[in-house]
């Protein structure tokens, strides 16, 4: 009974709010991440958002035009068809390696986020910049490896690895 209205409880103050578009769609994605245990105090559980646009070169964006937004129905590593493939690859692989990976597949090498992802975006405020230079071993990463702008990171993303966004992109 306690679960049932739990869920009662969540279907009125979250859902139905957020169906009527009473709630932002930040204040939404923020429960689903506080109730995943994600916290702005731990940088390996730091909320994650997805990246939804993906056109980051037009003056102006078409919000009619489905080809300007991400395919949510699929994992950032899977939204190309090629990327896809590797990746059923990869757990076959990972699945039948029983040395190295005692048998557990996975899809991908890398997550889609974790506290360097954290820092590579926030790199240019403080206390985030004495962080990434601890990470890095006492100095900062390769200019060409750090942040430089939406574009090219979505692009990163979309083509090698799955980085997810943060909120305060949102």
């Amino acid at each position: 009974e306690q679960i049932v209205d739990r869920v009662r409880c969540v279907q009125e103050t979250v859902i139905t709010p957020q169906q009527q578009g009473k709630l932002s769609n930040f204040d939404y994605l923020m429960f689903l991440n506080t109730l995943a245990g994600r916290t702005y105090s731990d940088l390996s559980q730091y909320p994650i958002f997805p990246w939804i646009i993906t056109n980051f070169n037009s003056e102006e964006i078409d919000l009619l035009d489905a080809n300007n937004f991400r395919n949510l129905s699929k994992p950032m590593g899977a939204l190309l068809p090629e990327r896809a493939a590797q990746a059923i690859e990869k757990f076959k692989h990972s699945a039948e390696d029983i040395t190295s990976f005692g048998g557990q597949g996975f899809h991908y090498g890398n997550h889609y986020s974790h506290p360097g992802i954290v820092l590579y975006y926030m790199l240019r405020l403080m206390p985030f910049t004495e962080m990434a230079i601890d990470l890095q071993g006492g100095r900062l990463d390769y200019a060409d490896r750090l942040f430089q702008n939406v574009e090219e990171t979505w692009n990163l993303a979309n083509s090698l690895d799955n980085k997810e966004l943060i909120p305060e992109f949102y």
